[in-house]
């Protein structure tokens, strides 16, 4: 099969959803759906927003599109609201996709903004005469910490947009969108809430629950009190193709007398859940008369629900499941300048003729020296990764055997790949024909990596993963605040030729310089400047393929970066 057929028919799985709000946790500052949209011919659209806790914007995310099959290349600013007006925080230039791609853009910002709680700030984009935006928004004020303003003037409701804010209180950490909680995960076997308690004067006490990956089991811990030691059964049971519960495990077992505290139950033998299957666990106790168990009125565990005792007052138990120590491989040392990392969890998922698809953002300039996975790997088997970036330009290729493997960590090394710090790559990995091949799963405590699909689920959590970057283009520096020149280019998109536009104090020569996505330089040319404002035309007459490039602007000590896009 090639890789046309394998790879392009998928490319809908990457595409990013839309989140929906949720109506309780105004701290995420999101209205991501948008059912309406207008034209933007000319001037500017912005948003307004109040954080209601203090942290830092990582990106903003919104659904616009150009209104004809080209991508073009526009400003995005984010502000503050002062009593003398607004105090800008942060600019930068951003792609506005084709109307033949999804409306939907992530903008990482260069540099992270500080966001203060219960203040006012504003983000901004402007449009071009020639280069109109369509713009998704919703007519309701579904947001109500913000608004729309057309050239300045506020109107009714909200644009379709989603800010990454890492809160800065802890207590806030299930908020934020970088971060994911156990008490969140369908996945999670557990349930720590107790917000009920009954005495267990009778029968027995059961929970369901299907984990929505294979988990290894070796102990439960119940939330109970108890005025003396009390023993009883533990068993464990499936539920078969007969819709019966037919008896997986069974042990006797003991909770120790006290007060309200964790009874931690260890299993005497190792045993496994599967995804596929749905779990009765019940718990006997020969004298449950001067025994309280706790749980909750909500449904925490997503894929079961408590039975028996509770008298129709609990939905859950307060319960945990630990699952067995092993032996996790570990990711090895490398030479990169920076790393972007999954840490290793005990968990896997199999994966059978599929493709995964792992997006990321590079977080250097420079060379993709290594990407370290952890997978089982049948002996005999292979699996196919491809990496790519968001045009679909293939970048680097191969296979992994299963003698590749060392340790338990496959590691990828493309040869003289160079990334463009703050764009977005595609990790592809295919498995064909294959019995079983296991991924490990990210610890949830550690996600950086930034989205992962598959073709047979839209949406997967995180796999473990370490991709290192080494830098090589040491001379790029970040300007001062008090910038010596500041260029603006036009038009962008570009057929063979563009003007650069430098408004500064600085005289004398500068360099600047054409760069392709792989970091080889295409054009160069030494301009004179003088102070005030100067306007080049820079000519290409180089056969360009349509797609990204960097311009590198040298003045004096100091470099700027800029993005072209070749029409």
């Amino acid at each position: 099969m090639s890789l046309f057929t394998k790879v392009l028919p998928l490319t809908f799985c990457l595409l990013i959803s839309a989140l929906t709000l949720g109506q309780n946790n105004a701290c995420i500052v999101q209205q991501a759906w948008g059912p309406d949209h207008f034209v933007l011919r000319s001037g500017e659209i912005s948003q307004t927003f109040t954080p209601c806790s203090s942290g830092e914007l990582n990106y903003i995310e919104l659904h616009v599109g150009s209104q004809n099959s080209t991508s073009f290349a526009t400003r995005l600013k984010v502000s503050k609201f002062t009593r003398t007006g607004q105090e800008q925080l942060s600019t930068q230039q951003i792609v506005v996709p084709s109307s033949d791609q999804d409306p939907l853009v992530r903008i990482w910002l260069t540099s992270p903004v500080e966001l203060k709680e219960n203040e006012t700030y504003i983000f901004t984009i402007s449009a071009h005469n020639e280069y109109p935006i369509e713009v998704h928004y919703s007519s309701e004020n579904d947001y109500p910490f913000g608004s729309i303003l057309k050239n300045g003037q506020r109107e009714r409701g909200d644009l379709a947009f989603e800010l990454g804010i890492k809160h800065e209180q802890p207590e806030l950490a299930r908020k934020t969108m970088f971060k994911i909680s156990s008490n969140d995960d369908p996945c999670a076997l557990e349930n720590t809430r107790d917000d009920e308690q009954w005495s267990a004067k009778k029968g027995v006490w059961q929970q369901t629950l299907r984990p929505c990956r294979p988990t290894d089991f070796s102990s439960l811990s119940v939330l109970a009190a108890c005025s003396q030691d009390e023993l009883g059964t533990l068993s464990i049971s499936f539920e078969n193709g007969s819709g019966e519960w037919e008896l997986l495990h069974q042990q006797e077992i003991l909770l120790g007398s006290g007060g309200k505290s964790w009874k931690e139950i260890f299993l005497n033998s190792r045993l496994e859940l599967l995804s596929s299957n749905t779990y009765l666990i019940s718990l006997e106790l020969n004298d449950p008369w001067g025994t309280t168990f706790y749980g909750t009125r909500s449904n925490p565990v997503k894929l079961g629900s408590a039975h028996g005792m509770g008298h129709g007052r609990v939905a859950d138990w307060a319960f945990k499941i630990k699952s067995s120590t092993r032996v996790l491989p570990e990711f090895t040392a490398s030479e990169g300048d920076c790393s972007l990392t999954n840490a290793i969890s005990p968990m896997t998922r199999s994966s059978e003729n599929e493709l995964i698809a792992i997006s990321f953002i590079a977080c250097e300039f420079g060379t993709l020296s290594s990407i370290q996975l952890p997978l089982i790997l049948r002996e005999g088997n292979r699996l196919s990764w491809f990496i790519r970036d968001k045009q679909e330009y293939l970048l680097s290729e191969g296979e992994l055997n299963s003698e590749d493997i060392e340790n338990g960590i496959a590691q990828i090394s493309p040869e003289n790949l160079q990334l463009v710090e703050g764009l977005e790559y595609d990790l592809l990995l295919i498995t064909e024909d294959i019995e079983a091949v296991k991924f490990y799963y990210a610890r949830p405590d550690a996600v950086e990596i930034e989205e992962i699909n598959s073709d047979l689920e839209e949406s997967i959590l995180p796999l473990a993963l370490k991709i290192d970057i080494k830098s090589d283009v040491l001379e790029f520096i970040e300007a001062e605040e008090e910038v010596l020149v500041k260029s603006s280019i036009y038009p962008n998109p570009f057929d063979e030729q563009f003007n650069l536009k430098l408004e500064g104090n600085y005289s004398g020569s500068l360099m600047i310089g054409v760069y392709d996505f792989r970091g080889n330089e295409i054009h160069s040319e030494r301009l004179e400047a003088t102070a005030g404002t100067s306007v080049y035309q820079i000519n290409m007459n180089q056969d360009l393929l349509p797609g990204y490039y960097t311009l590198r602007i040298e003045c004096g000590n100091e470099v700027y970066l800029e993005t072209l896009v070749k029409r």
